[in-house]
């Protein structure tokens, strides 16, 4: 796999990564296209139809950084028309609430697209297993005075 990036601020390729000179060119040569933006208000609407309109015919779009970044009706409209191949979204534009019943989107039911909670870890055996590890490192470190896995000892001082 050929990876290919493109940030707004100037770094340096990683391993064998090659770097774009814009979004632009980056959208017209990618077969996958992943977003790893923050949440800032700039980047919403990052992906919308003119961004759409440059990818490659028959692209994946995969989003798990922020809801707000994917115009979610632009991908509808590119993947009904198999502008896009398919897209995998774990981030949603209004995010899912267990708390006020079921959640929907313009994109559930298509069969070239996978959306996922961006919770993976609030599964009941997540907390169960985050609860034994931090009850154990809690232990460990009052009876050996060993903290585990820190990574800022210096604030185990104060």
């Amino acid at each position: 796999m050929k990876v290919l990036f493109f940030d707004i601020e100037d770094k340096d390729p990683v391993g064998k990564a090659t770097k774009c000179n814009s979004m632009k060119q980056l959208l017209k040569i990618a077969d996958i296209i992943t977003i790893h933006v923050d949440g800032r208000e700039e980047n919403t609407n990052l992906i919308d139809f003119a961004e759409l309109e440059l990818m490659k015919k028959g692209a994946v779009l995969i989003n798990t950084s922020r809801g707000h970044v994917v115009n979610f009706p632009a991908v509808l409209d590119n993947l009904k028309s198999e502008k896009l191949h398919s897209g995998a979204f774990d981030v949603h534009p209004d995010e899912p609430n267990c708390y006020k019943g079921k959640y929907t989107s313009v994109l559930q039911k298509l069969p070239n697209v996978i959306l996922t909670p961006h919770i993976g870890a609030y599964t009941e055996e997540a907390q169960y297993n985050v609860g034994n590890s931090v009850s154990n490192k809690i232990i460990r470190y009052i009876s050996k005075n060993n903290p585990e896995d820190c990574v800022n000892e210096s604030a185990l001082r104060y």
